[in-house]
C-alpha cells in the first residue's frame, strides 16, 4: 500500500471519526433539551478524547487528519458576513456605540489576559497565547504566526475559553437574554466567538447577526491591537 493511499485513507477516517462524534453530540445535546453544560462541541471533543485513549492514538496524528477541517475554519468565519449583510440595518443603526464596545472589550480582553497570566505566574508560552483568548481560531492561529507566539496552544485555548463561556454566561445572562437578545448575542459574541454564536444561533437565532459581528470585529481588531501592543505587554 502506497504512502499517499495511506495518508488519504487516515484523513477519511479522520474526518469521518470527527463528524460521527460531532452528530453524536448534536443528538445527546437535543436530548438533554440543549443545557449550556450539553455543548455539542464540548460533547464532541470528549467523545474524540475517549477515541484517542481507546485507541491509543496520539493526539499529533488526529490533527494531522482533520488537516482539511482545520482549513475550513477561515471560510467558516468568512461566512459570519452573510447573516452580518442580511440585517445590515439592524446594526447601522447602532452605530458607532456598537463597534465602540467591542472595541474596549478587544482591548480589556487582551490586557487583563497578561495581567491574570503575570498574577498567578504562568509560562511566557501560555500568557503570550492567552492573548488571543477571546477571538476565534482562524484569528487566533493567524495573529500568533505574525508575532511568533505558540500558534497551537492558542487555539487550544481558545476552545477552552468558548466552551466555558457557554457553559457559565448563559445562567449568569439569564434575565438579559430574555429583555435584550441583542446585548446577550453581542456579550456571547465577543466572550465565546465561534461557539458563542453557535449558542445564540440555537438560543436566539434573530440576534446571530449580532454575534457575528461582535466574532468578527473582535478578531480583527485584536488582529490589529496585538502586534502593536505585543512588546509592551509580553517583553
Amino acid at each position: 500500500m502506497t504512502e499517499s493511499l495511506v495518508t488519504g485513507l487516515t484523513i477519511v477516517g479522520g474526518i469521518a471519526a470527527t463528524a460521527l462524534a460531532y452528530w453524536t453530540a448534536v443528538r445527546i445535546s437535543g436530548l438533554l433539551r440543549q443545557h449550556p453544560l450539553a455543548n455539542p462541541i464540548l460533547i464532541a471533543a470528549l467523545l474524540i478524547l475517549a477515541g484517542l485513549i481507546v485507541l491509543r492514538l496520539p493526539v499529533a496524528s488526529y490533527m494531522h487528519s482533520v488537516e482539511p477541517l482545520r482549513w475550513l475554519l477561515g471560510p467558516a468565519t468568512v461566512a459570519f458576513g452573510l447573516p452580518i449583510y442580511r440585517q445590515r440595518a439592524l446594526l447601522l443603526s447602532a452605530g458607532k456605540a456598537l463597534i465602540g464596545a467591542l472595541l474596549i472589550g478587544s482591548f480589556t480582553g487582551i490586557v487583563s489576559a497578561v495581567a491574570l497570566a503575570r498574577l498567578f505566574g504562568v509560562s511566557t508560552n501560555t500568557m503570550q497565547a492567552l492573548t488571543t483568548k477571546s477571538v476565534t481560531s482562524p484569528f487566533a492561529i493567524a495573529i500568533m504566526e505574525r508575532v511568533g507566539g505558540p500558534s497551537e496552544l492558542a487555539a487550544g485555548l481558545v476552545i477552552l475559553t468558548g466552551l466555558v463561556g457557554v457553559a457559565v454566561l448563559p445562567a449568569c445572562l439569564k434575565r438579559e437574554r430574555e429583555r435584550d437578545p441583542e446585548s446577550y448575542a453581542l456579550a456571547m459574541g465577543m466572550a465565546a466567538h465561534i461557539v458563542g454564536n453557535q449558542h445564540v444561533a440555537r438560543v436566539a437565532p434573530q440576534a446571530l447577526s449580532i454575534a457575528g459581528l461582535a466574532l468578527t470585529v473582535a478578531g480583527l481588531a485584536t488582529t490589529v491591537m496585538l502586534p502593536l501592543l505585543w512588546g509592551w505587554l509580553i517583553g
